[in-house]
């Protein structure tokens, strides 16, 4: 039986951590080095592969809120903060600056859509220097 020492441990648990979204819950085993190694690799590989879903879906998520505000401000002649506006009044949602833009953003249209803290940012810059 491979006898993994605390750092190969540490290593395998934050891979782990990177593929699964949290830390194994259980004693890990491995009979040899290379099974170590090769279950190592399938980690870094899942992980990757969760990060690029995760990246894609975030973009199209954005893309189709764009979409969404492009439709409102040529439907109604709306401002990028218009079409914002608007949106978060139909959201429920309050909206007083650049701040409250990402709060929006997160919690009310992205929610559970995968969209992350960067991405939402970026949105919020975006549309609040065009609208200054």
């Amino acid at each position: 039986m491979f006898d993994m020492s605390d750092e190969d441990g540490a290593i395998y648990s934050d891979l782990y951590k990177d593929a699964h979204g949290f830390r194994p819950r259980h004693p890990v085993h491995f009979d040899t080095e290379a099974d170590f190694k090769a279950e190592l690799d399938a980690l870094v590989q899942y992980a990757t592969d969760e990060a690029d879903r995760a990246a894609r879906s975030a973009r199209a998520a954005l893309v189709d809120y764009a979409a969404h505000l492009d439709r409102l401000r040529s439907t109604f002649g709306l401002s990028w903060k218009q079409a914002v506006y608007w949106d978060l009044q139909a959201h429920a949602c309050e909206l007083e600056g650049p701040a409250d833009h990402q709060r929006y953003v997160l919690e009310c249209h992205f929610y559970g859509q995968g969209v992350g803290l960067e991405a939402s940012e970026a949105l919020a810059r975006s549309y609040f220097l065009e609208a200054a």
